[in-house]
């Protein structure tokens, strides 16, 4: 059974789609918690009314606190097995989804289900995120080696949103959501690669994830960057309490997280302030040469070639950002 929890600020103009494609799901054993984060459109209400309707729904009303403590907040009232998180402005586009997530649990009984899914950029540009032909061949399961599948094809990144987690984790090993931080996704799944002890993927890609443009300018602020920074940081630091096998896959992970703080402080002003966290993220330069991805093997050639300050400064022309 399935505890799907919706964090919901401002979403007017997506929400109801993104309920409704889970009130069209076949397979109905789940509870639905919408959990309105201090919306001050008429998010709070399309919840109201449609728990009205609906025994399955639950709403949870809270002061703005971030995406993060609204997770908490529905991870407090979650009964069920498996908790599946959705973002208010994405949606399932495959009405037997949550059937294909039950039928492919009973058989595997991991604690960690992940999936593919889509860059929904509208109804006529959508692309595939995962380039794989088949689901987590069961053998790799039974021979306790679903990290070597996981890494082989790049297929565990920082999203809460692509991933059916067993509840009992969250509990077991307080696998709350740091809250009042951006880039709390990256540190949280870092812990729960590390705490779960059996994970699985199916090559279905039922969710979509709708790409909103926003200005570059106004998207990244010096908090997002110093955050982000801490973020990496402290995955790094976890890896010293790691088995060789496993961290490898464990850095390849902090590798792309690095990698992505190179965008980053591309497309922030460079104040004071934001010349000191690019600078002490210098000793971190290593990381790259754990990361499979082309891009980061690109980055980890290029810094061994100009240096990490030239590096840096690349990014920033190719970004156009002074």
């Amino acid at each position: 059974m399935l505890s799907i929890i919706i964090p919901i600020f401002n979403a007017e103009k997506f929400l109801k789609k993104c309920i409704d494609s889970i009130l069209e799901q076949t397979y109905t054993e789940y509870e639905l918690i919408l959990v309105d984060d201090g919306s001050t459109d008429s998010s709070g209400n399309i919840c109201d009314k449609y728990a009205e309707n609906n025994q399955c729904i639950k709403v949870i009303h809270q002061v703005n606190s971030g995406a993060a403590a609204a997770r908490n907040a529905g991870i407090k009232v979650a009964k069920n097995d498996y908790i599946f998180f959705i973002d208010s402005d994405d949606f399932i586009d495959n009405k037997n989804a949550f059937n294909i997530i039950h039928e492919r649990l009973k058989q595997t009984k991991v604690e960690v289900l992940n999936f593919n899914f889509k860059k929904y950029y509208g109804a006529r540009k959508q692309e595939r995120y995962f380039n794989i032909d088949e689901n987590m061949p069961l053998e790799y399961l039974a021979n306790k080696r679903e990290f070597e599948f996981l890494y082989k094809n790049d297929l565990y990144i920082a999203s809460p949103w692509n991933k059916v987690i067993k509840r009992e984790l969250f509990n077991k090993y307080n696998l709350k959501f740091v809250e009042g931080i951006y880039s709390e996704d990256i540190e949280w799944c870092a812990r729960l690669a590390i705490y779960a002890q059996s994970f699985d993927f199916i090559n279905e890609d039922f969710y979509c994830y709708r790409q909103i443009p926003t200005s570059v300018s106004k998207s990244i602020s010096n908090k997002n960057l110093k955050d982000l920074k801490d973020s990496i940081v402290l995955c790094y630091e976890k890896s010293k309490e790691l088995n060789t096998s496993f961290k490898i896959f464990y850095l390849n992970y902090v590798a792309y997280q690095y990698a992505t703080f190179f965008v980053c402080q591309a497309k922030v002003k460079l104040d004071q302030e934001n010349k000191i966290y690019i600078d002490q993220m210098k000793k971190y330069l290593f990381l790259l040469r754990y990361g499979k991805q082309k891009k980061v093997k690109a980055l980890y050639i290029l810094s061994k070639i100009i240096g990490y300050k030239n590096l840096c400064r690349l990014m920033r022309i190719f970004y156009g950002v002074k």
